[in-house]
This record gives structure tokens, C-alpha cells and sequence, in this order.
């Protein structure tokens, strides 16, 4: 099954219209049968299961609350039924699956950090991104941004900016310009247990909510790519990113339809705090691959190749008005048309010895590439890697030419 379908451009429908209220005589007649309108057509009667149907979805208060107890699956499966139902999903899910009410909480001017996150490449993960597809509330969770090493002073100052105060850690400076030139920063070696994390940086500020706890933002700072962080995480319920242009979900079938979650790495025993908050969230934790992602397409943990935006993923594009494109990364290139997370790719495999998940990629980065790539793809890695080394020996031929200028 694709899970891949969009909110937009429907809009939701007016319910001022008598057409949009559905409405139950009471018994007048002798034969003791409700009385239908004589201007109603027979499909549209009390009787007839279509007409009810079609008047249910047409009122968007009883129709939402349906649909706020569907899963994903569900979803896309009643939208596919009739062009009613298809236009009431839709009507719901840009109601349902709006980022911006969820980003309201952290931030006064929600655009503006979609904007940045365009800017930036930063992606949103962890209980935000969970919460998001879940269309639930946490509301103890904080805000994690996965940031590209290039983007920390900007992704920071916008926060400072927003009324944030930087928290330093017991062996970080109090200041945070100052914080981010460490050179264990500088090294990509932050000494965190999570592979891939050169720094975390968290932010506070007092809750928008009187009497609520302060707001937590956490700048997740990657080595190289944010991508390579998330592949890194305990279990899989939570892989899944929320870019500025779409939102991804990486194991949407056994997250999100079967609630289970897969443990991916053996020394997850150290994350038992972690893995026991999701299990009091409603997940079941499996510590061991089943037998039925080697054969079966419709497996919640498919064995092999796989990229984001496949049929396994689930994808939601987001509603980009008001967000800022992307600026191009040169005055040569072209804008970029969508989030550079969107060129993941990965491999699912089988531990041999304990029958643990493994993920399996190769990072890509160069200082022609703006961004840095997680990949798993023998053929786009070619390509690549041709690509640079070109564009490597045409700067060193430009190199030769200016020293030859100069004698």
C-alpha cells in the first residue's frame, strides 16, 4: 500500500450551509415511517446507506471525530472509497496534520523557523516528529532540531533571537557563540554516546501557557548529516523528520498500525529510560527482527534497500505558504526544489548472531556539496563520487591556470 497522499489543496468544508447539518424528523405520519422531503432524491433518503453516508461526510464535526480514531491506513483506504470521502479526508487532514499548531508552542511566528529550516536543511525528530504523526500531545516533550554543522550559529541565533536562553552543560561556556567554537565542536567528536553527534546545545525559555513548565529546544548537532543521528536512535518508533517542505515517517506500518517498535542497537540496555517512556506511550519493544520482514512486502520492518519517500514510507507534504524557498547554494546551481533529506537512502539488514536490525549506510559530504548525504545506493554513489572527483580536478586545473597568471 502507498502511503503517500496529501492534505492540500483541499480546504475545509463550510458547515453554514442547511445542506451541511444532517437533520432527523420525528414520526408524523400514521404509517409510523419517518417522513422524508419530498424534494430529497431517493439516494439521498434516511434509508438508503449511501445518502446517509454521503450527508455524513458533510459535517465536519461528526465526520473529524470519526477520523481522529482511524489510523493512517484507514485513512488512506476511506479516501479511495468515493469522491466525498476523499474530499472530507482531505478536508481533515490539513486540519489533522497541520505542523504549524505544533510549532506555535516553541515559537511565536511559526513561518519564520519553516523558513529557516529551508535555509538551514534542520530537520525536526524525536517526540515532535512521533507526536506530529501520532496526532497526539506530550506535553512534557521538548523540541529536538537536527542541525548541519554549518547552520549551529544560525539555527542558535535565531533561537536566542526568539527569547531563548542558552543552558550550558557542566563542561560547556556560559556563552553560546563562545560554546560552539570548542574545538571538540570543531572535531566532530563531541563525546556523546549517540553515533554521529558532535554537540547538543539545549535552549530554554518560560511557557507561553501561565503556569506550565518552561519550553525546551535542543540543537542536536551532527557531525555530518542529521540523517546519520536519526539512524543512530534506540528503537524505530522514533524515525521519523519533519522537514520545512515534508514530513517522513520511516516505519509507518509497524509504528504507527501494529505499535510496535524495533530495537536497533545492541548496547540499547543503556537506554532502558527511553525505551520504557515509548512503552508507557503505547509501544511494544522488539529486540529481535522477525521472520516476517524477509519475505513478506507488507512486513512493518522490510529487509533490503530502501529510500525515503518509498512504499514503506509514509510521507505528508506540508502547506508551504508564507515559508521562504531554499537559496541556492551558489550563484551557479539551481534552487533547491525540496529538503536535501529527501536523497536518504539506507539498507535494512540481519544481525547473524543476535537477529537484531542493522542499518547500513555510507555518508557522503565534500566541501563542493553544501550538505552532507546518507546513502545506500552502490550506483548513486558512483555517480557521485564521479561528479565530485571531476569538479575536484577542474578547481585544481583553475588552481594551475591562476599560478601561471602570476609568473
Amino acid at each position: 500500500m502507498p502511503w503517500y497522499f496529501s492534505p492540500f489543496p483541499a480546504e475545509p468544508q463550510s458547515l453554514e450551509s442547511e445542506s451541511d447539518t444532517l437533520v432527523t424528523t420525528p414520526d408524523t405520519t400514521q404509517s409510523g415511517q419517518e417522513e422524508v422531503d419530498a424534494s430529497s432524491s431517493p439516494d439521498e433518503s434516511p434509508g438508503n446507506a449511501n445518502g446517509f453516508v454521503e450527508k455524513l461526510v458533510n459535517v465536519n464535526d461528526v465526520f473529524f471525530s470519526i477520523l481522529s480514531l482511524c489510523g493512517a491506513a484507514t485513512l488512506h483506504r476511506l479516501s479511495r472509497t468515493c469522491s466525498s470521502a476523499h474530499s472530507g479526508v482531505q478536508s481533515y487532514m490539513s486540519h489533522a496534520f497541520n505542523v504549524n499548531p505544533l510549532l506555535l508552542r516553541f515559537f511565536p511566528d511559526a513561518l519564520a523557523f519553516r523558513s529557516l529550516q529551508a535555509r538551514t536543511g534542520t530537520l525536526i525528530s524525536g517526540s515532535a516528529a512521533l507526536q506530529f504523526f501520532d496526532r497526539a500531545h506530550y506535553p512534557e516533550a521538548d523540541l529536538d532540531l537536527y542541525v548541519y554543522m554549518h547552520a549551529r550559529l544560525e539555527v542558535g541565533t535565531f533561537l536566542l533571537e526568539a527569547g531563548y536562553r542558552f543552558v550550558p552543560n557542566s563542561k560547556q561556556h556560559p556563552d553560546f557563540h563562545t560554546a560552539i567554537l570548542d574545538p571538540r565542536v570543531l572535531m566532530r567528536s563531541g563525546g556523546y554516546s549517540m553515533p554521529g553527534v558532535a554537540g547538543v546545545f539545549t535552549f530554554m525559555k518560560p511557557s507561553p501557557v501561565p503556569g506550565q513548565d518552561d519550553v525546551k529546544v535542543q540543537i542536536i548537532l551532527a557531525s555530518n548529516a542529521p540523517m546519520q543521528v536519526v539512524f543512530g536512535f534506540h528503537s524505530t518508533c522514533v524515525m521519523n523528520v519533519v522537514a520545512y517542505d515534508k514530513a517522513y515517517a520511516l516505519y509507518p506500518q509497524a509504528t504507527f498500525e501494529e505499535r510496535i517498535s524495533l530495537v536497533c542497537k545492541r548496547e540499547a540496555e543503556r537506554q532502558d529510560d527511553a525505551l520504557t517512556k515509548y512503552e508507557e506511550r503505547g509501544w511494544s519493544m522488539l529486540r529481535v527482527l522477525p521472520n516476517s520482514a524477509d519475505d513478506c512486502d507488507d512486513s512493518g520492518f522490510q529487509l533490503g534497500p530502501r529510500f525515503l519517500g518509498d512504499g514503506h514510507s509514509w510521507v505528508i507534504p506540508l502547506d508551504l505558504a508564507g515559508v521562504d524557498r531554499p537559496p541556492r547554494a551558489s550563484p551557479l546551481s539551481a534552487p533547491l526544489s525540496q529538503d536535501p533529506v529527501a536523497a536518504t537512502s539506507w539498507r535494512v539488514g540481519r544481525h547473524l548472531a543476535t537477529g537484531m536490525a542493522v542499518i547500513e549506510f555510507d555518508t557522503i559530504q565534500s566541501e563542493v556539496l553544501r550538505y552532507s548525504y546518507v546513502i545506500r545506493d552502490d550506483e548513486i554513489e558512483r555517480i557521485v563520487m564521479d561528479m565530485l572527483l571531476a569538479r575536484c580536478a577542474m578547481d585544481e586545473d583553475d588552481e594551475d591556470d591562476e599560478v601561471l597568471k602570476r609568473l
